[in-house]
């Protein structure tokens, strides 16, 4: 009788374990300094960042604090948290609409300036955001859109100004679904507007949802373009700039575990979204990488 289990090489053995081993290593190097930051957050006395590992005294009062008490003029944190939870819902939904949009007609209509399109995307895509701060900000500052309210708007235009180039992931998404929808609502009259909104988008939930987050999280954790164009202006900081200001004030030890504390708090509505939404973002990703 023929033995069904074939025997394993002791050499795919050591290997197997090589790679257990080093991404266990990169999972502990990841982790470590997450959960350090997590349990610095409930530590009852002030600390610039040394120490102990673990507090010698345990509360909740850096929690309470963060929203009563302004630290003499240093932290607004209820005020931060609103500009940027407004500034990535703008944005998050001016992105969708345009790579949503941009995506399905890359992948249903032809046109001449097809091709060259999308070559000229995936290599205006090789470069990092940050090379144009400059000349947005000096654009911005020209059309006097940099200061104050305008800020609701001005953010959410350079975040979103780029989405047209990220369609690839739903481009994709969109040439999995099947042309012969298209062709038998056509046959009934409808139009390609009616199409795109009443055939394509239902069945292209799990995308969406993936845009929709990645949209949401860029401007949630940004700090460049943010610190560049709110220069100067404390009442409407986003969470990253002012959080960056709360560990650059000197003779404040309090101030440390008060920046745990934040970032603990803003870590915990994307971690629950992220994970309520889990099942449409690995849809949308293995989707849309089916074809390019």
């Amino acid at each position: 009788m023929i033995n069904a289990k074939k025997k394993q090489h002791p050499w795919n053995t050591i290997k197997l374990s090589i790679i257990q081993v080093g991404l266990l290593v990169m999972c502990v190097v990841w982790l470590v300094p997450i959960f350090w930051l997590f349990i610095q957050s409930f530590r009852a006395h002030p600390t610039h960042m040394g120490g102990s590992f673990f507090p010698d005294y345990w509360t909740f009062q850096n929690f309470i604090l963060l929203f009563t008490d302004d630290a003499a003029g240093a932290l607004n944190f209820g005020q931060w948290f609103f500009n940027t939870l407004v500034v990535a819902i703008i944005t998050a939904v001016m992105s969708t609409l345009f790579t949503v949009s941009i995506a399905y007609v890359l992948s249903r209509f032809k046109f001449r300036f097809r091709k060259p399109y999308m070559n000229i995307a995936l290599i205006l895509g090789m470069f990092p955001g940050f090379l144009t701060v400059i000349v947005i900000a000096t654009l911005f500052r020209g059309l006097g859109i940099m200061e104050g309210y305008w800020f609701f708007l001005t953010l959410p235009l350079v975040y979103s100004s780029g989405a047209g180039l990220g369609f690839f992931i739903s481009k994709g998404f969109f040439d999995t679904i099947s042309k012969t929808l298209d062709e038998a609502a056509r046959i009934d009259g409808a139009s390609n507007a009616r199409i795109f909104f009443r055939i394509i988008l239902p069945l292209s939930r799990p995308i969406i949802v993936f845009v929709i987050l990645t949209s949401f999280l860029g401007p949630w954790g940004d700090f460049l373009f943010a610190s560049f164009i709110l220069r100067g202006q404390e009442d409407f900081m986003t969470i990253a700039v002012g959080l960056y200001n709360i560990v650059s004030v000197d003779g404040n030890a309090w101030l440390f575990v008060r920046f745990a504390a934040s970032s603990v708090i803003i870590a915990i509505p994307i971690a629950a979204l992220f994970i309520f939404l889990q099942r449409f973002y690995v849809g949308g990703v293995t989707g849309g990488a089916v074809k390019g």
